[in-house]
């Protein structure tokens, strides 16, 4: 059996799946907004907030990754940590998402000489804290909504603070193997004071995210008070979406998959009608993806003018 073209495959299909979910989704919603009673009136200025927003959120991100890399005793420059980031956008979308990884541990490698176990362990832990810190908000959201103990509430948001002592503890149990020896031998224990201040950047892209959420709702007219019980609904909103699509492992970037889940995550909870739900969640994912061009472009710009300094 060969696993890699199964895997190749699977990819492809993946792609195939997710682009169609995510087009179909456009097409019913373009074809609903005739039908609605209240026309829907769209307001461009808060579709740019949402993209400032969302902007402003990968550069946390950017950040986040950097202070991973310091917690090995890489001292990257955040020009480079930017440059190396924003360009694995562009690969996020090939079939399997994995991609993005792949091509952001060899564009360090080769352009900053930061070895790709450190750029892998790095988006590791960037996975963990960024599942961690959904999942938490996933939980707590329901433990709220059904008068579960608050105490249970509080520990649950606290998980993401916690993990790192297990992390910890799993370092010293990685040197021990001979397969991962060699990879993990100069992985030092990850201080609690930084993994808290990651996990604190990881909570506040949410709640920025959930602000982004409300910003696509002005945009497309729907003039809902922003009250701390709304941003909860909208930050927990787009980590379920956000969650869903990610374990969603063979569609690239759970293209498709997270909007389906958004949409009716914001009809359950979001005061929001069936159509318009379409509209907000596919037009988020195009507000996320321009974000991510608008990085593209400006690292491109950047690296062009320093060559022509040079």
């Amino acid at each position: 059996m060969n696993w890699h073209k199964i895997k190749h495959y699977t990819r492809i299909a993946g792609t195939i799946i997710g682009t169609g979910i995510f087009i179909y989704l456009v097409v019913n919603a373009i074809n609903k907004i005739f039908t609605v009673s209240e026309p829907i009136v769209f307001r461009g200025v808060y579709l740019f907030l949402a993209l400032i927003i969302t902007f402003s959120i990968y550069f946390m991100q950017m950040i986040n990754y950097q202070m991973m890399l310091s917690i090995q005793s890489i001292d990257a420059k955040l020009k480079y940590i930017l440059a190396g980031y924003s360009y694995s956008f562009l690969h996020k979308y090939i079939p399997g998402y994995i991609w993005g990884y792949v091509s952001r541990s060899d564009w360090y490698e080769r352009e900053t000489s930061i070895p790709t176990i450190s750029s892998w362990i790095a988006s590791a832990t960037e996975i963990v804290i960024t599942v961690a810190s959904s999942i938490s908000i996933w939980l707590c959201y329901y433990l709220i909504k059904n008068n579960i103990d608050p105490l249970l509430g509080f520990i649950v948001v606290l998980m993401p603070f916690l993990i790192v002592f297990p992390l910890n503890r799993l370092i010293p149990q990685l040197r021990k193997i001979k397969k991962t020896k060699n990879f993990f031998e100069d992985l030092k224990a990850i201080p609690i004071g930084k993994w808290s201040i990651i996990a604190i950047n990881s909570y506040l892209q949410w709640g920025l995210f959930g602000v982004g959420l409300w910003a696509m709702e002005q945009a497309f007219s729907l003039k809902i008070e922003m009250n701390i019980e709304n941003l909860v609904s909208y930050v927990y909103s787009f980590a379920r979406a956000w969650v869903s699509g990610f374990l969603m492992v063979f569609i690239p970037n759970g293209l498709g998959v997270r909007e389906v889940v958004l949409k009716d995550s914001l009809v359950e909870v979001g005061q929001v009608g069936s159509t318009t739900a379409v509209l907000i969640s596919t037009s988020y994912r195009l507000v996320i993806m321009a974000a991510e061009l608008g990085w593209v472009i400006l690292m491109v710009l950047v690296n062009r003018r320093q060559i022509e300094k040079k």
